[in-house]
């Protein structure tokens, strides 16, 4: 059931904060101490922003965070046979998962727990690459879908392994964005500073972040996504422990006992816990999705509103009526419609979203169900980021022999899917005065192999820059349906003589 789901990812993600003050306590905390990692836990941005999990409505890799905690509270028991199972089974949450424990590994190998790291690192490994390599692809039925998010690393495993040293401008300048540092900062700011007591244990999960931060899409480096998890669950253990490092006399690392005198070394537990609650507060007021703080998660995550379009969607489809939709459509009919997959092939709806994106509905999928005569087009709308969605009817009285269109013209050989011809080989293109700013208008001069994806870039003369991205036809024809001479209008809000005395740049690909 899909309360079942709600209710388990809301107990996943808030209902850690009670496994994080069981596991205070059996470190031998005070009941206050133990409840004030727990508040902590509630106060981090990730873990409010993950309620959202961009379109997934709940994603899986949030009951790692549950499993975790309870690996760590068996780990530091010594209970090994529940350790060990409870490592194996966090493995089938998700193929990345093994990446976490490749870190874990190493740290545990350089904090002297030599058998431990050899044991789940080398396990972690061998799960993630069957998974790339064996797995994933066995029942996908295609490569690992995220090798084209690594093109700049060379798209293979061992290309991206070895990236660094063969490829150091490419991979260095991905790893050493702004942004990249920045997403790091916010990560270790409600844990500051108590978690700095343990610090290698903050790195056991750098290499699932490097993977993140080399990746083609900035847009995965938030608060407000799931790539952030293994690491919030990481740091909270290392609070706890590195707190619980500390006793009245020990010597603290330098940055954390500076100016800390003998007498004041006896507190040094509830000032670093303490200090830890105060940036958690300030972390959770600035950078977390709640109605009375400062963030904005619209700025984050660079989507448009979909709120108007799922509303005209919902005027179309009766509540109750059974519904298949891919998952950025699904989650916004949740509690409404019972809800199939866009595989299933047998409800009266269906509905998904295309893009130029590995998570978008496979085109030649979408050509083949715009040329089926039992799907009835009834809806589509094309988004301000470059999404379209799409809604279909299925025809309740059979189609008659003959009434299928026909297949579309097979693809050139020079010409493959994934080409970047010049647009006028394929477009005339004429700027015209519009009542609220000006068109550009796109005439197709010869028939299109595929859909025609095109990024627009406009070059004011005081060098100010802004981008477009569009389907020709918004994709709500297959490519064989639009004839030579077919028209597609876009609308700017400038002027036609602005718009003529700027620069512009296209790029087409033919998806």
């Amino acid at each position: 059931s899909v309360y079942t789901v709600f209710a388990s990812g809301a107990l996943a993600l808030w209902g850690s904060a009670y496994l994080l003050y069981i596991f205070a306590r059996k470190r031998n905390f005070p009941q206050p101490y133990a409840a004030a990692f727990g508040i902590i836990w509630l106060l981090i941005p990730g873990v409010t922003n993950l309620n959202f999990s961009i379109f997934y409505g709940v994603n899986a890799i949030v009951f790692f965070i549950p499993v975790f905690f309870g690996f760590y509270m068996l780990y530091e028991s010594k209970r090994y046979f529940w350790v060990f199972t409870v490592f194996l089974f966090s493995l089938t949450l998700k193929e990345t998962v093994g990446v976490f424990w490749l870190g874990w590994g190493a740290v545990s190998f350089l904090e002297k727990r030599r058998r431990d790291g050899i044991l789940y690192g080398s396990i972690g490994l061998i799960w993630f690459l069957l998974c790339i390599k064996v797995f994933i692809p066995y029942f996908a039925g295609h490569d690992y879908i995220f090798y084209g998010q690594f093109d700049q690393s060379g798209g293979g495993i061992i290309d991206i392994i070895l990236s660094p040293f063969t490829r150091p401008a490419e991979f260095w300048g991905q790893v050493l964005r702004v942004k990249n540092l920045q997403f790091l900062l916010l990560l270790l700011l409600p844990f500051f500073p108590g978690a700095l007591n343990r610090p290698w244990l903050l790195g056991a999960g750098a290499l699932l972040l490097g993977f993140n931060f080399i990746r083609n899409s900035e847009e995965i480096v938030n608060l407000a996504q799931q790539y952030q998890v293994e690491n919030i669950a990481m740091f909270a253990v290392a609070l706890v422990l590195g707190v619980r490092r500390v006793k009245p006399g020990n010597r603290l690392p330098r940055l954390l006992s500076w100016r800390l005198t003998a007498p004041k070394l006896k507190n040094t537990r509830m000032a670093m816990i303490a200090g830890t609650m105060a940036c958690a507060l300030f972390s959770h007021y600035f950078f977390a999705e709640t109605f009375y703080n400062k963030a904005n998660l619209m700025r984050i995550i660079n989507l448009a509103d979909v709120r108007d379009a799922v509303d005209e969607m919902k005027t179309l489809i009766p509540p109750g009526e059974t519904l298949d939709a891919d998952l950025f459509v699904a989650p916004m009919f949740l509690f409404r419609n019972p809800l199939y997959g866009v595989d299933h092939k047998a409800e009266k709806f269906l509905a998904y979203h295309v893009v130029d994106s590995v998570m978008s509905f496979p085109f030649a999928r979408h050509g083949e169900i715009l040329r089926d005569p039992d799907w009835e087009q009834i809806w589509h709308k094309s988004l301000d980021d470059g999404r379209v969605l799409f809604l279909f009817r299925r025809v309740e009285t059979p189609a008659k022999v003959g009434q299928k269109s026909p297949l579309p013209p097979k693809r050139n050989s020079t010409e493959p899917a994934t080409t970047t011809p010049q647009i006028s080989h394929y477009f005339d293109i004429a700027i015209h005065p519009d009542k609220t700013g000006s068109k550009i208008e796109f005439r197709l001069r010869r028939p299109l192999r595929g859909f025609a994806r095109i990024y627009l870039r406009i070059i004011f003369p005081d060098n100010t820059t802004t981008q477009r991205n569009f389907f020709f036809a918004d994709a709500a024809l297959a490519p064989e349906q639009m004839p030579v001479g077919s028209k597609y209008e876009l609308a700017l809000p400038w002027s036609a003589e602005e718009i003529s005395s700027a620069k512009l740049q296209f790029i087409l690909r033919i998806l």
